[in-house]
């Protein structure tokens, strides 16, 4: 749960950084922007996937557990998939630092359902311990 509240405040900064129209000079972000998608919530990911998972599987081996836990790894599986996305579109920004519509919208896109794909974990893990 610390992990999401870390994560929460990355969500928070890059939506009010990204809420604009046409976020000015993205080149000194860039890098940080990486940084987060690849460490923290690619990391993140793991650790649930090969601990937190199998461990709430083996502790409440029900089918309403079960049915959680493959939906939860759903989203990460199309969370990596924007992730890497972004990765690309990111490795590839203008040179001039300003951000492009598909940019903007893309990572306005993943932060939203990163933010409910916590929102969902953290409301699932306290009720299942």
């Amino acid at each position: 749960m610390a992990d999401h509240e870390i994560l929460s405040q990355y969500i928070e900064r890059y939506n009010r950084m990204f809420a604009d129209e046409s976020p000015k000079n993205m080149r000194e972000e860039i890098d940080g922007i990486k940084l987060i998608i690849n460490q923290k919530v690619v990391d993140h990911f793991a650790y649930e996937e090969e601990h937190i998972f199998p461990g709430l599987l083996q502790a409440i081996p029900s089918k309403e557990v079960s049915d959680a836990v493959s939906i939860l790894r759903k989203e990460h599986v199309s969370l990596l998939k924007q992730a890497k996305r972004l990765n690309e579109m990111l490795s590839n920004q203008n040179p001039d630092g300003n951000c492009t519509g598909e940019l903007r919208k893309a990572m306005l896109d993943f932060l939203a359902n990163l933010e409910r794909h916590a929102a969902k974990e953290n409301e699932l893990f306290p009720s299942l311990m």
